[in-house]
């Protein structure tokens, strides 16, 4: 199953209005751009801003502080190993999207193994993803998710203290929860969302593979039971 971020997405769109989103059709010719382009979603103007109930997209948590406006933050994360497998097959399934600009661009049916060991889509989307995607700075200045940043143990106390800050976390484990806390917190539509890229599973992983996922992923699974626990923390104490 693919992160439950698209079943989000379409509750969200079953919550607001079109122009009260971000992104929607309406306002952004390039979907894509706006979902993942930083100076894009910074650039929008004060009318938009104003009218713009929710934001959403493939953004690194530097980006809700430069905005510089008031937000309720809430984020979606997924056990490290069960995640990368889930981008493993989806890229393995389509040779278009960041495919493209691998080295497997031409190579028809890779391997699972293939597709971890691609340079480009390993560092951008296979190690600690979870980690800089909070880990990231103004200092850093990124442009995209997609920028590169060294991921050590200062960067993960760094991902760890930002995650704190963010009002309701969600764990794909956990997806139920979560969905009642977007609707008790955040007004979403209680309507029954069928789940989106639900898949049948598709080629076995090898436990090899499996361990070296996890093997090179450390500190992504170090931040995944952090936001576990801190979750249990306020789930405890009724926050």
């Amino acid at each position: 199953m693919k992160t439950g971020g698209t079943t989000l997405k379409h509750r969200i769109n079953a919550s607001f209005p079109p122009q009260a989103i971000y992104p929607n059709k309406l306002d952004d010719e390039r979907i894509v751009v706006a979902q993942t382009d930083i100076p894009y979603l910074l650039s929008i103007d004060g009318e938009r801003r104003a009218r713009t109930r929710i934001y959403s997209g493939h953004f690194p948590y530097v980006a809700a502080e430069l905005l510089d406006c008031p937000l309720r933050l809430i984020t979606l994360l997924r056990d490290p190993v069960d995640r990368v497998i889930s981008h493993l097959k989806q890229v393995q399934k389509n040779k278009g999207g960041w495919r493209s600009f691998s080295a497997l661009a031409d190579v028809d049916d890779p391997s699972l193994e293939e597709v971890y060991e691609d340079d480009f889509l390993k560092r951008c989307f296979f190690l600690n993803h979870q980690v800089r995607m909070f880990a990231m700075t103004r200092e850093d200045a990124p442009k995209t998710y997609t920028d590169l940043i060294e991921v050590d143990e200062t960067r993960l106390q760094t991902a760890c203290a930002n995650l704190e800050k963010v009002e309701c976390i969600g764990l794909l484990e956990q997806f139920d929860w979560f969905v009642e806390q977007m609707v008790s917190r955040f007004s979403m539509s209680a309507k029954e969302i069928a789940p989106r890229h639900v898949s049948a599973g598709g080629r076995q992983v090898s436990a090899e593979l499996r361990e070296r996922i996890a093997h090179d992923n450390q500190l992504d699974i170090a931040f995944y039971n952090h936001a576990r626990a801190l979750q249990q923390q306020r789930r405890s104490s009724g926050n």
